[in-house]
């Protein structure tokens, strides 16, 4: 009750999949996969979904895509695309270690086509060393971006999704308010300063 009472309010982006919103994360591709998978899997929880992606990696076909981001274009077949708010997916998977929902941008994360073996390595750094470069990996930040494919299996903050043709991603800058505990609110304002 007490961190109820003393919470202070931030205003947070909300981001824009089309004519869809999202908080924190769109992921497209092999993350898309395995939220369809999971989604019509009896059971939820962590363990569900690794086991659902370690059984997918094996035999996921990685999609052509077209990105534009910013006027940076990229095209061929992407393992993962994924646009995130915040910094986690959660269970500590830490996509976009200095995504911040409240910064205007969107932490764009792109992961090249590649052997099971080079995905896996290539995850290492959502784990450890998270902001060291790895090859097959490009992160970027921001503000719009079009996704193009002939398929968009896709979910958004968790929830599946397909969709193909153009989907412009996008953000509404500082459009909801939420809670956060006033200790959390200080390192906030520490950290920006």
């Amino acid at each position: 009750m007490a961190v109820a009472l003393s919470a202070r309010t931030r205003a947070i982006d909300v981001g824009r999949f089309g004519d869809r919103h999202f908080l924190n994360v769109v992921g497209i591709g092999f993350d898309g996969a395995v939220a369809h998978a999971s989604h019509v899997r009896l059971g939820r929880g962590v363990f569900g979904y690794i086991t659902d992606g370690l059984a997918r990696v094996w035999r996921y076909v990685a999609a052509d895509y077209v990105l534009d981001l910013d006027g940076v274009r990229l095209s061929g077949p992407r393992f993962l695309v994924a646009f995130a708010n915040g910094p986690q997916y959660g269970n500590n998977v830490v996509l976009a270690p200095d995504a911040d929902p409240g910064d205007g941008t969107l932490d764009v994360l792109v992961v090249a086509d590649g052997t099971p073996l080079q995905q896996f390595w290539r995850a290492r750094r959502l784990i450890v060393r998270r902001r060291h470069p790895a090859r097959g990996l490009i992160r970027m930040r921001v503000r719009t971006a079009r996704v193009s494919g002939d398929l968009l299996t896709c979910h958004l903050d968790g929830e599946p999704y397909e969709t193909s043709g153009s989907v412009e991603v996008s953000l509404l800058p500082a459009a909801l308010r939420v809670a956060v505990p006033a200790a959390q609110a200080r390192g906030l304002r520490r950290a920006r300063t």
